[in-house]
């Protein structure tokens, strides 16, 4: 399957201007069909905390933009906006996922708010992790902050059968050695792709370095992008996927069948 990783700066708090940037550029160069196009993790607003400004409902212009990206090119779309729900209180990050014939594939609520940078103060954390599938393989979406945190890829891997990630993220410059590392250790970790997009650029908060990647199960770069504006392209192969599983069966021996002490 071919995938394309969307590595752009993100024009603060303005949707429209963003809208109609990528669909400009994705029309002087279009996907080709049946492939997957990852956007970044807000990418129409950028990281913004300003919910009474940016904030949409579930089927807002965001929603409707991937869902129109899908339908206009016959390829998957996934990116994360700020959700507003009917009635107000905290926002939710929430991350869509559209086929080619404009049905929603899934809905991912960020599970982890990255309280260090105050986005638990205005965005509630999600429940439910989504797994679905495209281009035959079984994919799970996280966003940013998610890759932290390597419980929720394993649960994925070993109890929903996960074998494509991708984690789009608004991850900043300074701690870009702990994004490259962390994708790789997911990877090799599970024995799955890994496709990750982050933006570059800056904003009111941050600059960002972008190094959007796609990692394959052995922990090799299929793709690195280090701070170009430009759209990746890389593919993923199901039968390197099931050839290093097979020749190297790490997850058959993993195990919770032990005690902590001390």
């Amino acid at each position: 399957m071919k995938v394309y990783l969307y590595q752009r700066p993100i024009e603060w708090e303005d949707p429209q201007k963003n809208f109609r940037q990528m669909e400009e550029q994705l029309d002087a160069a279009p996907p080709e069909k049946g492939s997957l196009l990852v956007l970044a993790e807000m990418f129409s607003t950028g990281f913004s905390f300003a919910l009474e400004t940016v904030g949409e409902p579930a089927h807002g212009s965001s929603s409707e933009f991937l869902r129109h990206l899908a339908m206009k090119f016959g390829i998957a779309t996934v990116g994360s906006f700020p959700h507003q729900p009917e009635g107000g209180g905290k926002g939710l990050n929430r991350l869509l996922a559209y086929l080619p014939d404009g049905t929603l594939a899934c809905y991912y609520d960020k599970v982890h708010p990255f309280s260090y940078g105050k986005e638990a103060d205005h965005y509630t954390g999600g429940k439910r992790l989504p797994i679905f599938e495209f281009g035959g393989f079984r994919i799970c979406p996280t966003v940013c902050y998610d890759l932290r945190f390597p419980e929720l890829y394993r649960r994925a891997t070993l109890q929903g059968g996960a074998e494509v990630f991708l984690c789009i993220a608004n991850w900043p410059t300074p701690r870009r050695e702990h994004w490259n590392t962390l994708l790789r250790a997911r990877a090799i970790e599970n024995q799955v792709y890994m496709i990750a997009v982050n933006r570059i650029g800056s904003d009111p908060l941050n600059s960002y370095s972008g190094d959007s990647a796609v990692i394959d199960p052995r922990g090799g770069e299929a793709l690195y992008m280090e701070d170009r504006d430009e759209i990746g392209v890389a593919d993923i192969e199901r039968e390197e996927l099931e050839s290093w599983r097979s020749k190297f069966p790490a997850l058959a021996d993993a195990t919770e069948d032990f005690e902590i002490l001390g």
